[in-house]
């Protein structure tokens, strides 16, 4: 198989580059969104990288998406799986007033695709999401932590994901949009599977992180509480 040209390699390196963190995670929001999100004005990131951003106002939807949330969840995991599906509804409301509700899954297999988003614009949403529910004390069991990155090109391609932490056990979960198209439920998987090339079609699913350090080392909150 010939050599990639050189032109080409830099570029997808470039696009793989976007999809991690560097710097100080805890200004993620600040950097991609918006750190104090408000529900007449909500940030939404789009077309790689949060190259555009748009603000919506999503107070009108806002009791419809949260109603099944407002009623304590009896576990975490109960309340896991209800986010899950509430990242999905949400993304279903944005989609059809940005025009992105044709996102697909993955950042190679829609490049260049009008409303595509990658791994930092998902991050950055739902993160966004997360803290929104927060803010309203909607969150019984979780708090919201800045996006965890994994490795350049060690275990898997290079990927961000929103985070929460489980209040009850100290764990650390992703709360990942980006593997699916638009309005499917989020993966929420432990952050430690995750890091080590965690996917749904479990190709990785058992890699666990090679790393001495505890989940609270690789993660910071989006605020000081």
């Amino acid at each position: 198989m010939p050599a990639l040209p050189r032109v080409v390699v830099l570029f997808l390196a470039a696009l793989l580059c976007a999809c991690t963190v560097s710097g100080n995670q805890d200004r993620f929001l600040e950097k991609f969104a918006d750190p104090e999100p408000k529900l007449s004005a909500v940030v939404i990131c789009h077309s790689y990288g949060c190259s555009r951003s748009d603000t919506l106002n999503l107070s009108r939807d806002w009791a419809s998406l949260t109603e099944p949330l407002r009623m304590p969840a009896l576990t975490p995991q109960e309340e896991r799986e209800r986010l899950s599906i509430f990242i999905a509804s949400v993304e279903v409301v944005v989609g059809e007033r940005l025009g992105t509700s044709g996102d697909i899954g993955g950042t190679f297999t829609g490049f260049a695709q009008e409303g595509q988003l990658d791994c930092i614009d998902e991050a950055a949403n739902t993160t966004t999401f997360l803290t929104l529910l927060k803010d309203e004390g909607l969150l019984y069991w979780h708090d919201v932590r800045a996006p965890m990155s994994r490795g350049f090109f060690v275990n898997g391609w290079p990927h961000t994901s929103a985070v929460i932490a489980d209040l009850e056990s100290g764990e650390n979960y992703v709360v990942d949009s980006w593997f699916h198209a638009n309005g499917h439920p989020a993966e929420v998987v432990e952050l430690t599977t995750w890091v080590g090339g965690w996917s749904p079609d479990g190709s990785q699913a058992e890699q666990i992180v090679a790393s001495s350090a505890e989940p609270a080392d690789l993660v910071s909150p989006v605020r000081a509480p």
